[in-house]
């Protein structure tokens, strides 16, 4: 999970596992995006998304989340 911009966030990585829930949480696939000096493909995401993310994606979420 990467910081874009001061709106948007992306998902790089193998995330054919995860893909309909990706979409299904409002992000768009992108086969050239920025990243690390390079165009790779990824999901952007609006940055709001962020704690649902790492929730989908197994990351450090907030304890709030985990009660939910």
């Amino acid at each position: 999970l990467v910081e874009c911009s001061e709106k948007a966030r992306a998902v790089f990585g193998d995330t054919r596992p995860s893909k309909d829930t990706l979409r299904e949480l409002g992000g768009r696939f992108n086969r050239s995006l920025p990243h690390r000096g390079e165009k790779c493909a990824g999901w952007v995401f609006s940055r709001t998304k962020g704690d649902q993310l790492r929730a989908v994606l197994g990351l450090c979420v907030p304890a709030a989340l985990k009660r939910a």
